[in-house]
C-alpha cells in the first residue's frame, strides 16, 4: 500500500516513521520553503538538503514521481 502524507513537518514525520516501520511505503509532499519549526525532526528538511534522518529513517527529496518510486525503491521515504 501506498500511502501520501501532505505536509512534512514534525507530526507529519513522526507518523510517517511509524508507516514506514510498519512496513507501508510513504511519500510526503511540502512546499518549496517549509515553515516547520523544529527542524531538526522534521522530512521537510529534505527541501533544504535534500535528505533528513529522523529516528533511524532516511528521507530523501523527490523533484517528481518517477525520483519518489526510485527513492522508494533505495527504501528511504520521498
Amino acid at each position: 500500500m501506498l500511502i501520501l502524507i501532505k505536509g512534512a513537518g514534525d507530526l507529519a514525520t513522526g507518523t510517517a516513521v511509524r508507516l514506514h516501520r510498519a512496513g507501508f511505503r510513504v511519500v510526503m509532499t511540502d512546499l518549496a520553503r517549509p515553515t516547520a519549526v523544529r527542524r531538526t525532526v522534521a522530512f521537510s528538511q529534505c527541501m533544504y538538503d535534500g535528505g533528513a534522518l529522523v529516528e533511524g529513517v532516511q528521507a530523501c527529496r523527490a523533484a517528481d514521481a518517477g525520483e519518489a518510486r526510485l527513492v522508494l525503491e533505495r527504501g528511504e521515504v520521498p
